[in-house]
């Protein structure tokens, strides 16, 4: 490296050369991280909404009836509410997806402008992104609110119905015993 105070310059290739070094690792990282939070929020959507909407459909199928079953506005809404969250999820990958790519442009531009890198960077996908996040987790836990207490109240429900029932067999069994018994003599 060249001593300033004798007079000679530094060779322009030792900064481009960092700064490319430095350019290169930050946009691995976001595509790493884009990449990562798409493969993510895919696996965490597809899994949660399969899951709560097949035990929603065997909890009726099997559990309870959809004849036998009361307040089922609330299990509608629960599939609306798992619908609208998983939607949400999608946008706000999409969102999450623009934004990474907004700060690379940004990035690049920065870079290619000989500009210092590390200067602050926006966009307003990021809005979006953490505010599509934050309504989808709203809707997420509506409807897991919907249909846990759907599944709670027809519980409840079945138990009473039950008890009903049995009491109804009692009741018959002793009304037929009481017709069958031979008159004592």
């Amino acid at each position: 490296m060249a001593d300033p105070s004798s007079g000679e310059t530094i060779p322009s290739d030792e900064p481009t050369l960092a700064i490319r070094k430095i350019y290169e690792e930050y946009r691995k990282t976001l595509d790493e991280n884009a990449i990562n939070q798409s493969n993510l929020l895919d696996k965490a959507i597809l899994t949660l909404s399969a899951g709560f909407l097949s035990f929603s459909l065997v909890f009726i199928e099997k559990i309870v009836p959809v004849r036998e079953s009361i307040h089922t506005w609330l299990l509608i809404i629960s599939w609306i509410a798992f619908g609208i969250s998983t939607i949400t999820t999608l946008f706000s990958l999409f969102a999450a997806t623009a934004c990474s790519y907004s700060y690379l442009k940004q990035f690049e531009d920065h870079y290619r402008a000989n500009e210092e890198i590390l200067n602050e960077i926006k966009s307003n996908w990021r809005f979006w992104t953490v505010f599509l996040t934050r309504l989808s987790a709203l809707f997420f836990l509506l409807g897991l609110t919907a249909l846990i207490s759907f599944t709670i109240v027809n519980i409840d429900n079945k138990s009473d119905m039950q008890k009903i029932v049995e009491k109804k067999i009692v009741e018959n069994k002793q009304a037929y015993q009481n017709a069958t018994r031979t008159p004592d003599r």
